[in-house]
């Protein structure tokens, strides 16, 4: 996402400066990619490694999380921000009082999806990411739209989900049609006047791809690691020398 990021950015530049504008990418409210995971911690975590990666790749971040002063995140958003790591429900606060706008995201993540589902954040997002992915007008209801002729918004956001275990949840949320329907409990979910469920369904594009790294905590069988200690010296000189003679 960086690399995409960074990559727009020269393609801009280069247009906006042989017009002699600004940078147009560079807009209060309007983040260009969104973060989202389910706890403060994490959406903490994740921001602390933006920040200090933001040193080199000149990027601004920001963490958006619940139990945190709105009015100090309202001047914190008020200026240009390129990735916004926040909580499903802090940041539809933020979206509903116009502190944010979505218009320029191009990549939505959503870290830990099982976490996600369990906790039930399928409304807040299904707030964020349907009206940033299909041509609809007026309130989305998953209830009464066909999935299969839905049609994406041009330009639509690429959207990520990330989760440790691929849980049935996670499964039914992809399509997969192997997976049992959910249960349906004795408990009533409150309807709309028109009959329709409160409950909002996350709709996914759907030319979603899964990727599994089964082995991804295992250590590669014979692996021998080199640690080298450079001291002061030219790492990147260095790195490129054992490269070119790895072979």
């Amino acid at each position: 996402i960086i690399q995409s990021l960074k990559a727009q950015e020269m393609l801009v530049t280069q247009n906006d400066e042989n017009e002699g504008a600004a940078p147009s990418w560079k807009k209060p409210k309007r983040p260009r990619a969104i973060i989202l995971a389910p706890t403060r911690e994490l959406a903490t975590q994740i921001a602390s490694v933006l920040k200090s990666l933001s040193h080199t790749i000149k990027l601004s971040s920001l963490a958006v999380v619940g139990g945190e002063d709105l009015g100090k995140q309202r001047k914190k958003l008020n200026r240009p921000v390129d990735i916004v790591v926040a909580t499903p429900g802090r940041l539809v606060k933020h979206w509903d009082d116009g502190s944010i706008f979505l218009g320029n995201v191009d990549f939505i993540v959503i870290d830990e999806v099982d976490t996600m589902l369990e906790q039930g954040f399928q409304d807040d997002l299904g707030k964020i990411m349907h009206p940033l992915l299909y041509k609809h007008k007026g309130s989305f209801n998953t209830d009464k739209i066909d999935t299969n002729t839905v049609q994406l918004v041009e330009g639509a956001p690429q959207v990520i989900l990330t989760s440790a275990t691929m849980t049935n949840a996670v499964r039914r949320l992809l399509r997969d049609e192997d997976v049992a329907p959910k249960k349906v409990y004795k408990k009533q979910v409150p309807t709309k006047s028109d009959g329709s469920s409160n409950e909002v369904k996350i709709l996914l594009p759907q030319n979603m791809r899964t990727l599994k790294a089964p082995g991804l905590h295992r250590a590669v069988p014979r692996l021998r690691q080199i640690f080298i200690d450079v001291g002061n010296t030219d790492k990147m000189s260095l790195l490129v020398d054992l490269v070119s003679n790895s072979g």
